[in-house]
Protein backbone atom coordinates (compact mmCIF):
# COMPACT_ATOMS: atom_id res chain seq x y z
CA UNK A 1 0.00 0.00 0.00
CA UNK A 2 1.20 3.64 -1.02
CA UNK A 3 0.84 6.91 0.95
CA UNK A 4 0.49 9.58 -0.89
CA UNK A 5 -1.27 13.08 0.13
CA UNK A 6 -3.33 12.88 -2.91
CA UNK A 7 -7.34 12.14 -2.59
CA UNK A 8 -7.90 8.40 -3.90
CA UNK A 9 -10.17 7.45 -6.19
CA UNK A 10 -12.08 4.30 -6.40
CA UNK A 11 -13.67 3.12 -10.09
CA UNK A 12 -15.52 0.24 -11.46
CA UNK A 13 -14.69 -0.88 -14.71
CA UNK A 14 -18.08 -2.79 -16.02
CA UNK A 15 -17.90 -5.95 -17.33
CA UNK A 16 -20.21 -9.12 -18.59
CA UNK A 17 -19.93 -12.88 -17.98
CA UNK A 18 -17.56 -13.42 -20.58
CA UNK A 19 -15.76 -10.22 -20.04
CA UNK A 20 -15.73 -11.73 -16.19
CA UNK A 21 -14.05 -15.72 -17.18
CA UNK A 22 -11.16 -14.38 -20.05
CA UNK A 23 -10.28 -11.98 -17.08
CA UNK A 24 -10.40 -14.14 -14.00
CA UNK A 25 -8.09 -16.49 -16.71
CA UNK A 26 -6.29 -13.58 -17.87
CA UNK A 27 -5.75 -10.68 -15.13
CA UNK A 28 -3.16 -8.93 -17.15
CA UNK A 29 -5.86 -8.31 -20.04
CA UNK A 30 -8.15 -6.52 -18.19
CA UNK A 31 -7.21 -3.41 -18.94
CA UNK A 32 -8.34 -3.86 -22.54
CA UNK A 33 -11.58 -4.09 -21.65
CA UNK A 34 -11.83 -1.00 -19.61
CA UNK A 35 -13.04 1.87 -21.48
CA UNK A 36 -14.05 5.14 -20.35
CA UNK A 37 -17.43 4.51 -21.58
CA UNK A 38 -17.64 1.67 -19.52
CA UNK A 39 -15.81 3.20 -15.92
CA UNK A 40 -17.73 4.46 -13.44
CA UNK A 41 -16.97 6.62 -10.07
CA UNK A 42 -17.37 4.53 -6.64
CA UNK A 43 -14.96 6.38 -4.58
CA UNK A 44 -17.69 6.94 -1.95
CA UNK A 45 -18.86 2.87 -1.86
CA UNK A 46 -15.11 2.58 -0.61
CA UNK A 47 -15.93 1.23 3.11
CA UNK A 48 -18.51 -0.48 2.17
CA UNK A 49 -16.76 -2.62 -0.94
CA UNK A 50 -13.65 -3.40 1.93
CA UNK A 51 -15.96 -4.78 4.29
CA UNK A 52 -18.26 -6.83 2.03
CA UNK A 53 -16.03 -7.93 -0.89
CA UNK A 54 -12.78 -7.22 0.79
CA UNK A 55 -11.23 -5.55 -2.00
CA UNK A 56 -7.89 -4.47 -2.29
CA UNK A 57 -6.54 -1.17 -2.47
CA UNK A 58 -2.63 0.36 -3.72
CA UNK A 59 -2.84 3.99 -2.25
CA UNK A 60 -3.86 4.80 1.33
CA UNK A 61 -6.35 7.47 1.73
CA UNK A 62 -5.52 9.97 4.22
CA UNK A 63 -8.65 11.10 4.95
CA UNK A 64 -10.81 9.53 7.60
CA UNK A 65 -13.34 6.50 6.58
CA UNK A 66 -16.17 6.89 8.08
CA UNK A 67 -18.81 3.70 8.70
CA UNK A 68 -21.04 4.49 6.12
CA UNK A 69 -22.34 0.58 5.98
CA UNK A 70 -25.37 2.01 8.33
CA UNK A 71 -26.94 4.63 5.26
CA UNK A 72 -29.83 2.67 3.21
CA UNK A 73 -29.06 5.32 0.36
CA UNK A 74 -25.82 4.62 0.04
CA UNK A 75 -25.86 1.01 0.24
CA UNK A 76 -28.20 0.82 -2.37
CA UNK A 77 -26.21 2.72 -5.02
CA UNK A 78 -23.37 0.33 -4.13
CA UNK A 79 -25.14 -2.64 -4.64
CA UNK A 80 -26.69 -1.05 -7.43
CA UNK A 81 -23.78 0.52 -9.01
CA UNK A 82 -20.45 -1.12 -8.11
CA UNK A 83 -20.73 -4.69 -7.79
CA UNK A 84 -20.48 -5.77 -10.95
CA UNK A 85 -17.04 -5.72 -12.54
CA UNK A 86 -13.72 -4.72 -12.30
CA UNK A 87 -12.69 -2.14 -8.97
CA UNK A 88 -9.51 -0.24 -9.26
CA UNK A 89 -8.09 2.69 -7.15
CA UNK A 90 -5.47 5.09 -8.15
CA UNK A 91 -5.00 8.92 -7.73
CA UNK A 92 -7.00 11.88 -8.67
CA UNK A 93 -4.00 13.63 -9.72
CA UNK A 94 -3.91 10.71 -12.83
CA UNK A 95 -7.85 11.32 -13.55
CA UNK A 96 -8.66 11.52 -17.68
CA UNK A 97 -11.36 12.98 -19.38
CA UNK A 98 -10.88 11.75 -22.88
CA UNK A 99 -8.90 8.82 -24.29
CA UNK A 100 -8.11 8.27 -27.79
CA UNK A 101 -7.02 4.75 -28.09
CA UNK A 102 -9.87 3.14 -26.89
CA UNK A 103 -11.80 3.03 -30.02
CA UNK A 104 -8.88 0.39 -30.25
CA UNK A 105 -10.45 -1.44 -27.68
CA UNK A 106 -12.36 -3.99 -29.95
CA UNK A 107 -12.46 -7.62 -29.99
CA UNK A 108 -11.22 -8.36 -33.21
CA UNK A 109 -7.71 -6.30 -31.85
CA UNK A 110 -7.93 -8.39 -28.79
CA UNK A 111 -7.21 -11.73 -29.91
CA UNK A 112 -4.00 -12.18 -31.66
CA UNK A 113 -2.54 -14.90 -33.75
CA UNK A 114 0.58 -13.72 -34.65
CA UNK A 115 3.30 -12.84 -32.33
CA UNK A 116 5.87 -9.50 -32.92
CA UNK A 117 9.26 -8.82 -31.46
CA UNK A 118 10.15 -5.46 -32.79
CA UNK A 119 8.61 -1.96 -33.44
CA UNK A 120 9.13 -2.48 -37.27
CA UNK A 121 5.73 -4.60 -36.55
CA UNK A 122 3.55 -2.89 -35.49
CA UNK A 123 1.01 -1.69 -38.65
CA UNK A 124 -0.78 0.84 -36.93
CA UNK A 125 0.33 4.26 -36.00
CA UNK A 126 -1.71 6.70 -33.74
CA UNK A 127 -1.27 9.99 -32.42
CA UNK A 128 0.54 10.02 -29.03
CA UNK A 129 -1.40 11.48 -26.13
CA UNK A 130 -0.17 12.01 -22.62
CA UNK A 131 -2.52 9.88 -20.46
CA UNK A 132 -1.68 6.93 -18.36
CA UNK A 133 -4.47 3.78 -18.38
CA UNK A 134 -7.03 3.41 -15.65
CA UNK A 135 -7.18 0.73 -14.97
CA UNK A 136 -3.52 -0.32 -14.92
CA UNK A 137 -3.22 -3.96 -15.48
CA UNK A 138 -0.05 -5.14 -17.34
CA UNK A 139 2.86 -5.75 -14.91
CA UNK A 140 6.16 -3.42 -14.81
CA UNK A 141 9.35 -5.34 -13.22
CA UNK A 142 12.19 -4.01 -13.76
CA UNK A 143 15.12 -6.64 -13.59
CA UNK A 144 12.79 -9.43 -15.46
CA UNK A 145 12.42 -6.97 -18.16
CA UNK A 146 16.56 -6.49 -18.28
CA UNK A 147 17.01 -9.96 -18.01
CA UNK A 148 14.39 -11.22 -20.85
CA UNK A 149 15.92 -8.23 -23.07
CA UNK A 150 19.22 -9.41 -22.57
CA UNK A 151 18.39 -12.82 -23.31
CA UNK A 152 16.60 -12.22 -26.76
CA UNK A 153 19.71 -10.04 -27.24
CA UNK A 154 22.63 -13.33 -26.92
CA UNK A 155 19.57 -15.66 -28.70
CA UNK A 156 19.74 -13.48 -31.49
CA UNK A 157 23.77 -12.87 -31.88
CA UNK A 158 25.41 -16.35 -30.23
CA UNK A 159 25.71 -19.53 -30.62
CA UNK A 160 26.53 -22.88 -28.60
CA UNK A 161 29.79 -23.62 -30.61
CA UNK A 162 31.28 -19.64 -29.80
CA UNK A 163 33.91 -20.58 -27.56
CA UNK A 164 34.07 -17.59 -25.97
CA UNK A 165 31.83 -14.43 -26.23
CA UNK A 166 33.48 -11.31 -24.61
CA UNK A 167 30.74 -8.63 -23.50
CA UNK A 168 31.48 -5.26 -21.93
CA UNK A 169 28.27 -4.25 -20.16
CA UNK A 170 28.16 -0.09 -19.54
CA UNK A 171 25.78 0.56 -16.41
CA UNK A 172 25.51 -3.15 -15.29
CA UNK A 173 24.97 -2.62 -11.44
CA UNK A 174 23.23 -4.11 -9.71
CA UNK A 175 23.15 -7.10 -11.68
CA UNK A 176 20.84 -9.47 -9.78
CA UNK A 177 19.60 -10.61 -13.40
CA UNK A 178 23.07 -11.26 -14.75
CA UNK A 179 23.71 -14.18 -12.79
CA UNK A 180 20.91 -16.02 -14.25
CA UNK A 181 22.57 -14.95 -17.67
CA UNK A 182 25.93 -16.63 -16.48
CA UNK A 183 23.95 -20.14 -15.81
CA UNK A 184 22.19 -19.52 -19.17
CA UNK A 185 25.27 -18.92 -21.31
CA UNK A 186 28.46 -20.32 -20.17
CA UNK A 187 29.98 -19.85 -22.95
CA UNK A 188 30.02 -15.76 -22.05
CA UNK A 189 32.89 -14.21 -20.01
CA UNK A 190 31.51 -10.21 -19.04
CA UNK A 191 33.16 -6.60 -18.06
CA UNK A 192 30.95 -4.90 -15.54
CA UNK A 193 31.21 -1.18 -15.75
CA UNK A 194 28.44 0.73 -13.08
CA UNK A 195 29.73 3.62 -9.59
CA UNK A 196 26.73 1.41 -8.29
CA UNK A 197 27.77 -1.49 -6.33
CA UNK A 198 27.10 -4.82 -7.79
CA UNK A 199 25.33 -8.31 -6.11
CA UNK A 200 27.61 -9.64 -3.73
CA UNK A 201 28.06 -12.86 -6.08
CA UNK A 202 29.25 -11.02 -9.21
CA UNK A 203 32.28 -10.22 -8.19
CA UNK A 204 33.87 -13.50 -7.53
CA UNK A 205 32.28 -15.68 -10.64
CA UNK A 206 34.69 -17.52 -12.57
CA UNK A 207 32.61 -15.71 -15.56
CA UNK A 208 33.28 -11.92 -14.74
CA UNK A 209 36.44 -11.15 -16.35
CA UNK A 210 36.47 -7.63 -14.45
CA UNK A 211 34.37 -5.47 -12.71
CA UNK A 212 34.81 -1.34 -12.39
CA UNK A 213 32.94 0.39 -10.33
CA UNK A 214 33.17 3.89 -12.20
CA UNK A 215 31.44 5.54 -15.03
CA UNK A 216 31.45 4.53 -18.24
CA UNK A 217 33.37 7.24 -20.52
CA UNK A 218 35.26 7.62 -23.95
CA UNK A 219 38.31 6.43 -21.83
CA UNK A 220 36.71 3.57 -20.73
CA UNK A 221 35.87 2.27 -24.29
CA UNK A 222 39.77 3.04 -25.39
CA UNK A 223 40.80 0.81 -22.59
CA UNK A 224 38.95 -2.16 -23.98
CA UNK A 225 39.57 -1.33 -27.14
CA UNK A 226 43.42 -1.24 -26.40
CA UNK A 227 42.77 -4.97 -25.40
CA UNK A 228 42.06 -6.36 -29.06
CA UNK A 229 39.21 -8.77 -27.19
CA UNK A 230 37.83 -9.15 -30.83
CA UNK A 231 40.69 -10.38 -32.61
CA UNK A 232 40.57 -13.84 -31.08
CA UNK A 233 36.79 -13.89 -29.72
CA UNK A 234 33.06 -12.66 -30.71
CA UNK A 235 32.83 -8.99 -28.58
CA UNK A 236 29.44 -7.55 -27.56
CA UNK A 237 28.54 -4.20 -25.92
CA UNK A 238 25.70 -3.48 -23.76
CA UNK A 239 24.84 -0.41 -22.70
CA UNK A 240 22.11 -0.06 -19.89
CA UNK A 241 23.06 4.25 -18.57
CA UNK A 242 20.30 6.49 -18.71
CA UNK A 243 21.56 9.92 -16.50
CA UNK A 244 18.50 11.64 -16.95
CA UNK A 245 15.28 10.85 -18.16
CA UNK A 246 14.93 14.68 -20.47
CA UNK A 247 15.15 15.20 -24.12
CA UNK A 248 18.57 16.66 -24.15
CA UNK A 249 19.92 13.89 -21.45
CA UNK A 250 18.59 11.03 -24.08
CA UNK A 251 20.38 12.66 -27.04
CA UNK A 252 23.75 13.07 -24.99
CA UNK A 253 23.47 9.61 -23.52
CA UNK A 254 22.51 8.06 -26.69
CA UNK A 255 25.06 10.27 -28.75
CA UNK A 256 27.85 8.68 -25.38
CA UNK A 257 26.65 5.16 -27.13
CA UNK A 258 27.47 5.96 -30.51
CA UNK A 259 30.85 6.98 -29.53
CA UNK A 260 31.31 4.29 -27.43
CA UNK A 261 30.58 1.76 -30.12
CA UNK A 262 32.69 3.14 -32.77
CA UNK A 263 35.75 3.41 -30.28
CA UNK A 264 35.62 -0.55 -29.06
CA UNK A 265 33.93 -1.66 -32.75
CA UNK A 266 31.86 -4.57 -31.32
CA UNK A 267 30.45 -7.47 -33.52
CA UNK A 268 27.19 -6.23 -32.15
CA UNK A 269 25.56 -3.73 -29.28
CA UNK A 270 22.47 -3.47 -27.51
CA UNK A 271 21.42 -0.31 -26.64
CA UNK A 272 18.49 1.11 -24.19
CA UNK A 273 17.08 3.84 -26.89
CA UNK A 274 14.08 6.08 -27.37
CA UNK A 275 13.67 9.09 -29.91
CA UNK A 276 13.13 12.46 -27.96
CA UNK A 277 9.87 14.05 -27.20
CA UNK A 278 9.82 17.91 -27.86
CA UNK A 279 11.89 17.96 -31.42
CA UNK A 280 11.14 17.77 -35.23
CA UNK A 281 9.82 14.89 -36.84
CA UNK A 282 13.05 13.36 -38.00
CA UNK A 283 15.40 12.08 -35.68
CA UNK A 284 18.93 11.70 -36.75
CA UNK A 285 20.61 8.53 -35.46
CA UNK A 286 21.82 4.83 -37.00
CA UNK A 287 19.98 2.67 -38.11
CA UNK A 288 19.30 -0.94 -36.28
CA UNK A 289 16.29 -3.55 -35.10
CA UNK A 290 14.31 -1.73 -32.64
CA UNK A 291 13.05 -4.54 -30.58
CA UNK A 292 9.94 -4.13 -27.70
CA UNK A 293 10.32 -4.42 -24.38
CA UNK A 294 8.12 -6.80 -21.71
CA UNK A 295 7.97 -5.94 -18.21
CA UNK A 296 8.24 -2.56 -19.14
CA UNK A 297 6.83 0.71 -17.24
CA UNK A 298 3.07 0.91 -18.55
CA UNK A 299 3.83 3.95 -20.51
CA UNK A 300 7.25 3.22 -21.69
CA UNK A 301 8.51 4.77 -25.10
CA UNK A 302 11.84 3.26 -24.51
CA UNK A 303 13.19 -0.11 -26.85
CA UNK A 304 16.35 -1.85 -27.45
CA UNK A 305 18.17 -0.98 -30.38
CA UNK A 306 20.41 -3.81 -31.93
CA UNK A 307 23.40 -2.36 -33.86
CA UNK A 308 25.72 -4.19 -36.14
CA UNK A 309 29.68 -3.23 -36.17
CA UNK A 310 29.01 -1.10 -39.31
CA UNK A 311 26.93 1.69 -38.62
CA UNK A 312 24.35 3.25 -40.97
CA UNK A 313 23.24 6.58 -40.52
CA UNK A 314 19.13 6.88 -40.55
CA UNK A 315 16.80 9.46 -39.81
CA UNK A 316 13.88 8.13 -37.26
CA UNK A 317 10.23 9.44 -37.68
CA UNK A 318 9.30 10.10 -34.07
CA UNK A 319 6.07 10.86 -34.26
CA UNK A 320 5.25 7.08 -35.78
CA UNK A 321 7.63 5.64 -32.80
CA UNK A 322 5.54 7.23 -30.31
CA UNK A 323 2.58 6.63 -32.07
CA UNK A 324 3.64 3.00 -32.34
CA UNK A 325 4.63 2.63 -28.71
CA UNK A 326 1.72 3.62 -27.41
CA UNK A 327 -0.61 1.12 -29.62
CA UNK A 328 1.73 -1.27 -28.25
CA UNK A 329 1.63 -0.33 -24.39
CA UNK A 330 -2.23 0.21 -24.34
CA UNK A 331 -3.62 -2.55 -27.02
CA UNK A 332 -0.67 -4.84 -27.71
CA UNK A 333 -0.17 -5.64 -24.44
CA UNK A 334 -3.10 -6.31 -22.45
CA UNK A 335 -4.27 -8.28 -25.97
CA UNK A 336 -4.66 -11.92 -25.43
CA UNK A 337 -2.42 -13.94 -27.80
CA UNK A 338 -4.20 -17.35 -28.90
CA UNK A 339 -1.08 -19.65 -29.81
CA UNK A 340 0.85 -18.81 -26.33
CA UNK A 341 2.38 -21.77 -25.14
CA UNK A 342 1.41 -20.96 -21.56
CA UNK A 343 -1.83 -23.47 -20.07
CA UNK A 344 -3.69 -22.36 -17.72
CA UNK A 345 -1.82 -22.16 -14.66
CA UNK A 346 -3.52 -19.22 -12.57
CA UNK A 347 0.24 -17.08 -12.70
CA UNK A 348 1.13 -16.65 -16.29
CA UNK A 349 -1.50 -15.73 -18.60
CA UNK A 350 -1.74 -15.02 -22.21
CA UNK A 351 -1.10 -11.17 -21.87
CA UNK A 352 1.81 -10.48 -24.34
CA UNK A 353 4.47 -9.72 -21.76
CA UNK A 354 4.00 -13.70 -20.57
CA UNK A 355 3.51 -14.57 -24.08
CA UNK A 356 6.53 -13.28 -24.56
CA UNK A 357 8.52 -14.27 -21.58
CA UNK A 358 7.39 -18.13 -22.86
CA UNK A 359 8.48 -17.92 -26.26
CA UNK A 360 11.59 -16.20 -25.03
CA UNK A 361 12.13 -19.89 -23.13
CA UNK A 362 11.03 -22.03 -25.68
CA UNK A 363 14.04 -20.47 -27.81
CA UNK A 364 16.47 -20.63 -25.72
CA UNK A 365 15.77 -24.52 -25.43
CA UNK A 366 16.00 -24.93 -28.71
CA UNK A 367 18.78 -23.04 -29.80
CA UNK A 368 20.51 -23.82 -26.70
CA UNK A 369 20.04 -27.22 -25.66
CA UNK A 370 23.44 -28.30 -23.94
CA UNK A 371 23.64 -25.28 -22.41
CA UNK A 372 20.15 -25.54 -20.50
CA UNK A 373 21.01 -25.44 -16.66
CA UNK A 374 17.40 -26.32 -15.47
CA UNK A 375 17.34 -29.78 -16.34
CA UNK A 376 14.51 -29.59 -17.37
CA UNK A 377 12.45 -28.86 -20.80
CA UNK A 378 9.21 -27.53 -19.47
CA UNK A 379 8.42 -24.27 -20.00
CA UNK A 380 6.00 -22.91 -17.33
CA UNK A 381 8.53 -24.86 -14.62
CA UNK A 382 11.59 -22.95 -15.83
CA UNK A 383 9.50 -19.30 -15.94
CA UNK A 384 8.95 -20.00 -12.64
CA UNK A 385 12.17 -20.77 -11.29
CA UNK A 386 13.57 -17.40 -13.10
CA UNK A 387 10.95 -15.10 -11.41
CA UNK A 388 11.21 -16.66 -7.70
CA UNK A 389 14.71 -16.16 -8.28
CA UNK A 390 14.11 -12.54 -9.08
CA UNK A 391 11.72 -11.92 -6.29
CA UNK A 392 13.76 -13.32 -3.41
CA UNK A 393 14.81 -10.03 -2.32
CA UNK A 394 11.66 -8.04 -3.79
CA UNK A 395 8.27 -8.30 -4.52
CA UNK A 396 6.72 -10.60 -6.62
CA UNK A 397 5.32 -8.16 -9.33
CA UNK A 398 3.04 -10.77 -11.51
CA UNK A 399 1.74 -12.35 -8.49
CA UNK A 400 1.08 -8.97 -6.99
CA UNK A 401 -0.59 -7.80 -10.23
CA UNK A 402 -2.91 -11.31 -10.08
CA UNK A 403 -3.83 -10.75 -6.78
CA UNK A 404 -4.96 -7.58 -6.89
CA UNK A 405 -6.93 -8.01 -9.72
CA UNK A 406 -8.34 -11.24 -9.18
CA UNK A 407 -9.47 -10.02 -5.22
CA UNK A 408 -11.18 -7.14 -6.80
CA UNK A 409 -13.04 -8.86 -9.45
CA UNK A 410 -16.42 -8.50 -8.17
CA UNK A 411 -20.25 -9.48 -9.04
CA UNK A 412 -23.23 -8.81 -7.41
CA UNK A 413 -24.92 -12.09 -7.26
CA UNK A 414 -28.62 -10.63 -5.84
Amino acid sequence: MKNNESSQILNICYLNEKDKMIINKNPHCAEFFCTLQNIYDCTKCKNYLIKHNNIRLIYKDNKDNNDDNNNNELVSFCKNKCLNGYIYDFLDEEQITSSKIDKYKIMKNFYNKKFIYTLEQIKYKIKYELTVPKPRTVVHWGQLKLLLTTVLFLINVIDETDKEVHIIYAGSAPGDNIHIIFDLFPNTLWYLIDPRKHFDKIYEHKQVKEVIEDYFTNETALYFANKNISTNHKLLFISDIRVEPSDDGIIKDQNQQIEWHKIIKPMYSWFKFRCPFNINTKYKYYKGINYLQPYAPISSTETRLLLKQDLIEYSYNSKKYEGKLLYFNRIIRPSYFIKSIISDNNYFDHCYDCTYFSYLIKNYINKFPTFNPYNSSNIFDIMKKITNYIARKRNNSIANMNNYIRTNLIFNDN
